[in-house]
C-alpha cells in the first residue's frame, strides 16, 4: 500500500492519492456547476437583504474553491509530481488563492451564523446590507494583504514540495512564520468556537419558541411567518453544522503546528514518535486541502433539498428550455406548412422572437411570483 517516493525521502499510499484524485474530480465536475447555478439563483432574486448577500459571497468562495482544486488532482493521480506546480508563478498565484478560501470561508459561515442568532435574540434590530457588504469587503482585503505582504516583502515563497502535495508557504524569516501561525490559530482555529456557540443559541431559541409557533400556525400568518423563520433558521444551522465538521480537522491541526512551535517540549501528539507515515504524508492534505473542498462540494446540497424554491427554480430553468424548444420546433412545422398559401408568414407573428419566447417569459414571470412568496425556506 505505501510506497517510497524516490528523492522526496516521504512513503505514500498510491491508492489513497488516487481517492484524493477522485474527490477532486468530482468537487471541479460536480461542485463547481453545483455552486454556479446557486450562485446565479441567489444573485437574481429580487431581495437585496443581508442574508441573500451573505449567500450570493458564500456560493462565489466554493465555486471558486472547486476550482483551484483541479491542479491538486492532477498531483494526485501523477504520484506526486508537481505538474502544473513545477512554474513557481503559478505556485505563487495558487497558493495565495487557495490561503483565502479557508479563512474568508469561516468568516462568511461566522457571520451568517452569528447574524441569525442575534436577529432570534433582537428581532427589531435591522442589519443594514450596506455595512455588512462593507464587513465583507474590507475583511477580503485584509487576507489579499496579508498573503501578499510575505511575497512583496521576499519574506517567504510558495513552494511545492512532494511530502506536502500541495505548495505551502516556505517563509525565509522565522518571526513571520510564528505570526502565521498564530494568526492561523486566532483567524482560522478558534472562529469555530463562538459559531458553535451561536449555533447552541439558536437551537435553545427556536425550541423553546416551537409551541408559540404552533399555537400561532391556527390563528393565521403570524404562525407562518414565524414557521418560516424557524426554518430558515434550521438551514443555516444545517451549513454551520456541516462546516464544523469539516473543519474540526484544521481546528486540531493548527493547535497541534501551535504546541510544537510554541510548547515547551515541541512534541507533535499526533505523531509522538515521528515515525508515522500517514501523518507525514496526508495531515495538512487532508485537512486543508480535502476537508475545505468537501465542505464546498456538500453546500449546494443543502441548498437543495432545504430550499424549495432553489429547488424550484432549477426546475422551472429545465422545463422553459424543453418547452421553449418544443414551442420553436412546433412554430416551425406549422409556419413551413401554411407558407405556401399565405403571402407573409412573419405577418402572422409564428416566427417572431416574442412567440418563441412566450413560455420563457411566462416561466420568468412565475419564478418572479414564486419568488415574492415567502416560504422560509431560504433565508
Amino acid at each position: 500500500m505505501w510506497k517510497w517516493k524516490d528523492g522526496a525521502e516521504l512513503w505514500y499510499s498510491p491508492p489513497v492519492d488516487s481517492l484524493l484524485g477522485a474527490l477532486c474530480l468530482t468537487c471541479l465536475l460536480v461542485g463547481t456547476p453545483s455552486n454556479l447555478t446557486a450562485l446565479i439563483y441567489f444573485s437574481k432574486k429580487r431581495s437585496r437583504d443581508t442574508p441573500t448577500l451573505l449567500y450570493v459571497t458564500i456560493t462565489l468562495t466554493d465555486t471558486v474553491t472547486c476550482v483551484l482544486v483541479t491542479p491538486v488532482a492532477i498531483t494526485m493521480f501523477s504520484g506526486r509530481d508537481p505538474g502544473w506546480f513545477s512554474n513557481s508563478t503559478f505556485c505563487n498565484m495558487w497558493g495565495m488563492l487557495w490561503e483565502i478560501q479557508p479563512y474568508y470561508s469561516v468568516f462568511l459561515v461566522f457571520m451568517l451564523t452569528v447574524l441569525r442568532t442575534v436577529s432570534l435574540v433582537k428581532p427589531l434590530l435591522v442589519t443594514k446590507t450596506r455595512h455588512v457588504l462593507a464587513v465583507l469587503v474590507g475583511y477580503y482585503l485584509f487576507l489579499v494583504i496579508r498573503f501578499t505582504a510575505g511575497l512583496a516583502g521576499d519574506l517567504g515563497r510558495y513552494k511545492y514540495e512532494t511530502k506536502d502535495g500541495y505548495p505551502y508557504n516556505h517563509f525565509t524569516s522565522s518571526w513571520f512564520s510564528q505570526w502565521d501561525i498564530i494568526a492561523g490559530v486566532v483567524l482560522l482555529a478558534f472562529p469555530i468556537i463562538p459559531v458553535a456557540v451561536s449555533c447552541v443559541m439558536s437551537v435553545y431559541i427556536v425550541r423553546s419558541s416551537v409551541a408559540a409557533c404552533q399555537e400561532d400556525l391556527t390563528r393565521g400568518s403570524r404562525g407562518r411567518g414565524r414557521n418560516s423563520k424557524h426554518r430558515a433558521t434550521t438551514t443555516i444551522l444545517l451549513l454551520t453544522t456541516i462546516y464544523i465538521v469539516f473543519n474540526i480537522p484544521v481546528f486540531i491541526n493548527y493547535i497541534r503546528l501551535a504546541i510544537i512551535v510554541f510548547g515547551p517540549t515541541h512534541t507533535d501528539f499526533l505523531n509522538p514518535d515521528g515515525n508515522s507515515r500517514f501523518v507525514h504524508a496526508y495531515s495538512w492534505l487532508f485537512t486543508y486541502i480535502m476537508s475545505v473542498a468537501l465542505n464546498a462540494l456538500v453546500n449546494p446540497i443543502v441548498y437543495f433539498f432545504r430550499m424549495v424554491r432553489f429547488r424550484q427554480s432549477i426546475k422551472n430553468i429545465w422545463v422553459c428550455k424543453l418547452d421553449s424548444r418544443h414551442l420553436e420546433s412546433s412554430v416551425t412545422v406549422v409556419s413551413n406548412r401554411i407558407a405556401p398559401v399565405l403571402p407573409g408568414k412573419d405577418q402572422l407573428g409564428l416566427t417572431s422572437p416574442s412567440a418563441v419566447g412566450f413560455v420563457i417569459e411566462n416561466c420568468s414571470r412565475l419564478e418572479d411570483v414564486t419568488d415574492r412568496e415567502v416560504d422560509g425556506h431560504d433565508l
